[in-house]
């Protein structure tokens, strides 16, 4: 068992960056998008469907440039970093969109998707923190701000967008 979780904390301090790319970029980007959606549409199967499509293409998109990135600088195993990036993306984003398929009220749904997207923050920030001995408050506190930051912008745009565009609701 022990040799077990000393490979997993090796694995999780070479891919560290590979782990945050996938995980903040599915945190940023599909929870601010899920906010936008749950303001713009009705539907919480809509808004889960569109938050599967975000959250799969994003995915590959994340392991390519992960990829790409990663063989820029040489790293030897770039293809292993991206396979991280993606998978990390695509596990974020089922975590992120399952409330939606799961619950009738979309915003109780969302909710849950923050409260998601938060865990995900702390667990993964303690984790690598612990695992390379660095300070991980500090780390989340970041992750927070900036997801939280991008959220808000995408709340406060898509209602702009409604009233310009016309739509109620």
């Amino acid at each position: 068992m022990e040799k077990i979780i000393r490979k997993g904390k090796a694995l999780l301090s070479s891919y560290a960056s590979a782990i945050v790319l996938g995980l903040n970029d599915a945190i940023i980007g599909l929870t601010a998008t899920l906010v936008g959606l749950t303001f713009a549409l009705h539907s919480n199967v809509l808004i889960a469907l569109s938050g599967l499509i975000v959250g799969i293409s994003s995915s590959f998109s994340m392991a390519v440039s992960s990829f790409l990135s990663h063989s820029e600088m040489r790293f030897k195993k770039a293809e292993k970093a991206g396979f991280v990036t993606g998978l990390s993306y695509l596990g974020e984003s089922i975590a992120l969109v399952f409330p939606y398929l799961v619950i009738k009220e979309k915003f109780l749904a969302l909710t849950i998707t923050i409260v998601i997207a938060l865990l995900s923050i702390f667990l993964y920030s303690y984790s690598v923190g612990k695992s390379k001995k660095e300070k991980w408050k500090e780390k989340a506190l970041k992750m927070l701000f900036l997801s939280g930051s991008v959220s808000v912008f995408i709340y406060l745009f898509t209602e702009g967008a409604k009233k310009l565009l016309g739509i109620e609701g």
